[in-house]
């Protein structure tokens, strides 16, 4: 995204799979930038990928409530079960108790944050109409 009044952008870069392992295996934090640094640019096309400002890495599975994912996983079959997707999609969970973020979002968006975003509106709209 670009910021019009300063002409900044942000670039997010999520890596997953072996070359999370790879990336986070590397003892060499500089190598292991100049590897994602390198990728980019040749991906983008663009050596201003090597003109960053700053930078941030994020180990998913070292975070304590995450613990290794970004989004929610349902194992295959959970989601065709009946009893589960209409808990899933209900808001409300208990009589006053709303629950919204991107895991609780069942439409475009799952997992991310224009998810959480459209879950948040959801949810307030939903308490707004309540007696």
């Amino acid at each position: 995204s670009r910021d019009a009044t300063t002409g900044s952008a942000a670039l997010m870069c999520w890596l997953e799979g072996r070359t999370n392992l790879r990336f986070f295996g590397n003892a060499n934090r500089t190598a292991a930038l100049e590897e994602v640094v390198s990728f980019l640019e040749a991906s983008l096309q663009d050596a201003r990928a090597r003109s960053y400002t700053s930078h941030l890495v994020l180990d998913w599975p070292a975070q304590p409530f995450a613990r290794g994912a970004y989004t929610g996983f349902f194992p295959p079959g959970v989601q065709s079960q009946p009893s589960f997707w209409e808990a899933f999609v209900r808001q409300e969970k208990a009589a006053g108790l709303f629950v919204a973020g991107s895991d609780y979002y069942p439409g475009t968006g799952n997992g991310y944050m224009d998810g959480a975003v459209r879950s948040g509106e959801a949810a307030a709209r939903a308490i707004a109409r309540r007696p």
